[in-house]
């Protein structure tokens, strides 16, 4: 099949997941499993295999009518897709949806994805406006009503003295559900990356390592079903919309910003997110991210540790909570990974990597079964081991949220280290704290109290909160004010 009718199908297999893969059943071979048929359609709608000339949808007169070679102009090519979509496959479609998904397919081949070279520009209008009382809200009111509903009754809320503060996470459970990891991994159909879009994304220290990645969550249980994808295709699938929304928006009061809402980048965000909040489709490869807010007694009572990440991590030096990160493996055998589907292991390894700067590949000449043996002797996660074990120490699960821009959903956790002990022996003035993914300087102790609660939302003392940050600190708190724990007045150092 040549490349213009690759790009053709992929334009029809645009439309609702579920009503597609009902239709393609009928020409399938008895006893083919749904799951099957719909990961072939990703594959034909990524156009990363070609479909075979012999399938039944290919004999359909309009089908062979739309796949000719002689329709090739944009309105043709879209005219005929929306006669098979609407009348063979029953599948009602509007012609503005498929003239997003054409630009996208048709046009998109040929980026050179220039125009993302300036989203880490922090003069670019996003860094500017998003200060601004109604930013969010012009984000949140680009989409239809069905997913700006969902999205108002899930976007993350912190009150402070009455006054409610918004931030751009989404709560992906409901309340009261806790996220686990199911460490049973899915074999999936894995989507190409552009060398193009690395090259304006990526940096020196950047890798394509693999991660684990959403395929799929119970919403009564919470328990979270993965399988391995890799750094880059992270990027590709979830953070292209948060490069998108930066490079391209003009600014609020800008003159411009009518074409910004009909860009079809904001489409495709939005489609991404019905197809994900609506559908409970997760067909886009959705790395987990996972965040923790280290809160740790002293002499003057409990903290925690904020600080701003580096530009070539996270943006324009977005505060965010320290330890957090992608959830990796670390074993160099895949059979393996799921051992490492854990959500304890992964926070100490980032605590042992962003908080105390080990080098992520300092283990790398020992043998692999004993890379985890190596980490909890590091001095100081070996004592939080030894406190856990104690009941002195303890790991609290507090939600599961998605960027609402970047669309990664991130694990959070809070590492509630009650034994003074732990910051009198590791904490001293000969370790040096803090890795380059962290602006030198920029690590921020902050009270875990009302007041050093009310800094971060209120005053914003720590820069600005970075989603995953923002949802970490909040409800880590919320869950750290229901503990009981004595709260010392004095902070004399």
């Amino acid at each position: 099949m040549n490349v213009l009718k690759k790009q053709k199908m992929a334009l029809l297999l645009q439309g609702d997941v579920s009503k597609l893969v009902e239709y393609f059943e009928q020409f399938e071979k008895s006893g083919i499993k749904t799951s099957s048929v719909k990961a072939k359609l990703e594959r034909w709608k990524r156009m990363e295999s070609n479909p075979a000339v012999h399938h039944g949808f290919f004999e359909l007169s309009d089908v062979k009518d739309y796949l000719d070679d002689k329709v090739a102009i944009r309105e043709q090519i879209i005219d005929l897709a929306l006669c098979v979509l609407n009348d063979t496959l029953k599948i009602k479609t509007a012609k503005k949806s498929l003239e997003h998904h054409y630009d996208a397919i048709f046009e998109s081949a040929c980026s050179d994805y220039g125009y993302l070279a300036k989203y880490k520009n922090s003069e670019q209008p996003y860094y500017k406006d998003r200060f601004e009382p109604g930013f969010l809200d012009f984000f949140l009111n680009l989409h239809p009503r069905n997913i700006r509903d969902v999205l108002h009754q899930k976007i993350l809320r912190a009150d402070v003295d009455g006054e409610e503060y918004l931030f751009p996470a989404i709560n992906l459970l409901p309340d009261g559900v806790i996220p686990s990891l199911n460490n049973n991994l899915l074999d999936r159909d894995l989507i190409s990356v552009p060398e193009a879009f690395t090259e304006k994304v990526t940096h020196a220290k950047s890798e394509n390592r693999p991660t684990f990645a959403l395929n799929s969550f119970d919403v009564s249980t919470g328990e979270i079903t993965c399988y391995i994808s890799s750094y880059y295709r992270a990027l590709y699938s979830c953070d292209i919309h948060f490069f998108n929304i930066i490079s391209l928006f003009p600014g609020l009061n800008s003159k411009n910003i009518a074409d910004y809402k009909n860009h079809k980048s904001i489409y495709d965000w939005s489609c991404a997110l019905e197809r994900m909040l609506l559908d409970h489709d997760f067909s886009d490869e959705l790395s987990l991210g996972v965040s923790c807010l280290l809160v740790y007694n002293t002499p003057y009572g409990f903290e925690t540790l904020l600080a701003k990440k580096h530009p070539d991590a996270n943006g324009a030096s977005d505060a965010h909570v320290v330890p957090a990160g992608m959830m990796q493996p670390q074993l160099a055998n895949p059979d393996r990974y799921g051992m490492e589907l854990d959500l304890e292991k992964q926070v100490l390894r980032e605590l042992a990597e962003e908080v105390f700067n080990y080098p992520e590949d300092e283990d790398v000449d020992i043998h692999p079964n004993l890379y985890y043996a190596s980490l909890y002797r590091k001095p100081q996660i070996s004592h939080i081991k030894q406190l856990m074990a104690q009941g002195k120490a303890k790991l609290h699960v507090t939600g599961l949220y998605m960027d609402l821009f970047r669309m990664r959903p991130e694990v959070l956790t809070m590492l509630v280290i009650e034994d003074e002990s732990w910051y009198e022996t590791q904490f001293t003035t000969d370790q040096k704290i803090g890795n380059w993914e962290y602006l030198k300087g920029s690590l921020m102790p902050v009270d875990m109290t009302d007041d050093g609660f009310k800094g971060v939302i209120e005053r914003n003392i720590a820069g600005y909160l970075c989603a995953p940050g923002a949802a970490c600190f909040i409800k880590g708190y919320e869950k750290f004010s229901t503990l009981g724990l004595a709260i010392k007045q004095s902070t004399t150092m």
